[in-house]
């Protein structure tokens, strides 16, 4: 009995043991510091992240040419036409070389893609390789060529490949989340540079307008400047299997996970196509990412309407006029207001630190009347008619801006609800409040996940403002490089409201 139970102990330390070897390591001991020897040019530099031309030229690794083995596979061995960027696990993240991509091909080996990104949106699949480092090899001869001076990986002995993603972790985990400057010298900056911009411009066509980046548009930065609170919104995510609706991590509850923080860095790089990782590119990586261990965007991509796109269409439908504005959100519709040369700009927000956002905001805009209302628009008269009444309303609780009992997911908690206590008086009182002539404009667009939860913002907007009794003219588009995105268009026509009347 003796020895069998000391040969189950042996047996179970054994086991332990093997799968201990088997497990990575810490995250801690992953992220730690690399180890550069003296003769090391960067080895004093610590927060470097970037070749100088001086350490080109000391430096041994990149002095040796590349391998003569790096090729990409022939069509017919195994190598697919496509990139992969889902399930990039802690191995991938940290310990592949910066710009690659492994593919786990289903015929065969697994290939290891190299995708150069010199700007957002604009990626080049450099092709598939046997090995990471070829493939390594391909990135940062490409991204040389871009004027990057980026060490990819170690080819001497003189680096570490995640030299770069740590030097960068390090110092954003001692800096802090990167918000937006709140000082009035740099917002002054900021309202002088888009008060150069040439609005016209931004119409293709008569219905379409152009939208450089949905995802960052002029304006949006001098915006979140008012709205520090906004990196702490999360969306509503999908259901998991016992029925509970998920919230998804904000962008600074990606920023404060070690998993999402370093996600967020190498996008900087691979994504964005940023190899300093400003502020503002950060902010934007940390809103795209989840804080998971897998590698896909997940998070909270809280978004402001193009102030430039607003502004446009405020010179077209309402120049020199007063317009109403139900859901202010982020204040992209009251710059565009101020761009466009609006007169007065009258809005409702329920949020207590959105309002207070958007009334220093106000305050900080010149020359222009502004009136702004704590409290939902379903129940707001607006007090005078207007030229104009523009917004683009909430997708139920997509997103939880607030829990405060204002909010309309709030006080109407499910779908019908929401729609006949919030969405049908909102329109009413938008149709109501403009003069006759006067347009209403509405930015809404309905995804799969919205249909999926019960709600078609788009078809009910265009049911119920039918039923109000106006006049739909040929919509809008905001167009960007990837995707379209509508805004509805209807007219008050009196002379027909009082034949409908009789």
């Amino acid at each position: 009995m003796a020895k069998s139970h000391v040969l189950l102990c042996a047996t179970v330390v054994v086991v332990l043991w093997l799968l201990q070897a088997r497990l990575p390591p810490a995250f801690g001991k992953r992220v730690r510091l690399p180890r550069r020897s003296k003769d090391n040019p960067r080895a004093q530099k610590r927060g470097a992240s970037l070749l100088s031309e001086d350490d080109l030229e000391r430096s041994r690794s990149w002095r040796q040419p590349p391998r003569k083995w790096l090729r990409i596979p022939k069509s017919g061995e195994g190598c697919c036409d496509f990139r992969v960027k889902r399930d990039w696990r802690w191995r991938q993240m940290i310990e592949e070389p910066l710009g690659v991509y492994e593919h786990c091909n289903a015929t065969g080996r697994p290939r290891f893609h190299a995708v150069f990104a010199s700007a957002p949106g604009k990626e080049e699949f450099l092709g598939c390789f046997f090995t990471p480092m070829d493939a390594a090899a391909a990135w940062d001869a490409r991204a040389r060529r871009e004027g990057w001076r980026v060490l990819n990986y170690p080819s001497g002995g003189q680096e570490e490949a995640e030299t770069w993603l740590q030097d960068k972790f390090t110092y954003w985990r001692s800096k802090g989340f990167p918000y937006p400057p709140t000082d009035r010298e740099w917002r002054e900056g900021q309202l002088k540079d888009l008060e150069k911009v040439d609005i016209d411009s931004l119409w293709r066509s008569r219905d379409c307008l152009e939208v450089g980046n949905f995802q960052g548009s002029p304006g949006d930065e001098l915006c979140w400047s008012f709205h520090p609170h906004s990196f702490s919104i999360s969306k509503t995510g999908a259901r998991d299997r016992t029925g509970v609706v998920k919230q998804k991590p904000s962008a600074l509850q990606t920023f404060e996970s070690n998993s999402g923080l370093m996600k967020s860095l190498r996008t900087c790089l691979e994504r964005a196509g940023d190899p300093s990782c400003q502020p503002e590119t950060l902010r934007m990586e940390c809103k795209f990412h989840d804080d998971s261990m897998v590698f896909q965007g997940g998070g909270s991509w809280i978004a402001n309407f193009p102030p430039t796109v607003a502004a446009a269409i405020y010179q077209r439908f309402a120049p020199q006029g007063i317009v109403y504005d139900a859901c202010a959100g982020w204040g992209g519709r009251l710059l565009g207001a101020y761009l466009g040369g609006v007169r007065k700009y009258i809005a409702c927000e329920p949020s207590s630190k959105t309002f207070a956002g958007l009334k220093d905001f106000a305050e900080f805009l010149p020359n222009m009347e502004v009136e702004l209302n704590q409290c939902g628009a379903e129940d707001f008269e607006v007090p005078e008619q207007v030229d104009l009444a523009f917004t683009s309303p909430p997708y139920f609780n997509t997103e939880a801006y607030s829990s405060e009992k204002s909010q309309s997911h709030v006080r109407f908690p499910d779908v019908e609800a929401w729609r006949r206590g919030f969405l049908r008086p909102l329109l009413a009182r938008m149709v109501e409040s403009l003069r006759p002539g006067g347009h209403l404009l509405l930015s809404v667009t309905t995804r799969r996940t919205h249909r999926r939860a019960g709600l078609d913002l788009e078809t009910d907007v265009q049911e119920i403002v039918s039923d109000l009794g106006l006049l739909q003219e040929p919509s809008l588009n905001m167009q960007s490089a990837s995707q379209a995105r509508p805004i509805y268009v209807w007219k008050k026509d009196e002379k027909k409201k009082k034949q409908r009347c009789r």
